[in-house]
């Protein structure tokens, strides 16, 4: 489970912003016979850190463009296994004028997303097998109607490191349900 807050009071559009919060360790992660990095949950709480930037691409916002930035640091975890710290980054741009109906809209969104996260430490770690660097492309779409958003994309490696013998999806589905009140 995260809990994040959101502040971007930083200019009077809130076009910028900072986000912090913590990750609480909810996951089961004491499974016998499985390595620690591969459980459903880390035993941590980490520290979240991010930042982000959004701007207009032309003079009527038609098209927007984003930045954003996070920094998740494991800052309470079990003995003998300290997950790694990751560092994830995304640039994109979205279409936000493709309106379906008064309060509808779609918005086919494209991005690049990088990630490094470092190898995990400890007696109980593999710090052999963990620790990657990446750079995916993913097309999406969102879909706002009211207070209901949907997002969807999927995510393809342009470039994967990983570090001796992990698994890695040859792509990545990513669907965000959320209602504002």
């Amino acid at each position: 489970m995260r809990l994040k807050g959101i502040y971007t009071g930083f200019s009077g559009d809130m076009s910028t912003g900072v986000t912090f919060g913590v990750k609480l360790p909810t996951g089961d992660s004491g499974y016998a016979g499985f390595d620690a990095d591969t459980e459903i949950g880390s035993g941590s709480t980490d520290l979240l850190l991010g930042l982000f930037h959004r701007g207009a691409l032309d003079e009527d916002a038609d098209f927007v463009w984003y930045a954003q930035a996070s920094y998740d640091q494991p800052i309470l975890h079990k003995p003998g296994y300290r997950p790694g710290a990751e560092v994830d980054a995304a640039l994109g741009a979205y279409y936000n004028s493709w309106y379906l109906g008064p309060e509808t809209k779609l918005a086919p969104v494209l991005q690049m997303v990088v990630s490094h996260r470092t190898q995990d430490e400890g007696a109980a770690a593999d710090p052999a097998n963990t620790g990657y660097d990446r750079a995916l492309i993913a097309p999406g779409i969102e879909f706002d109607t009211g207070a209901w958003k949907l997002y969807g994309d999927v995510e393809f490696p342009l470039y994967q490191s990983v570090r001796c013998d992990q698994l890695v999806a040859p792509e990545q589905y990513k669907l965000i349900v959320s209602y504002a009140l």
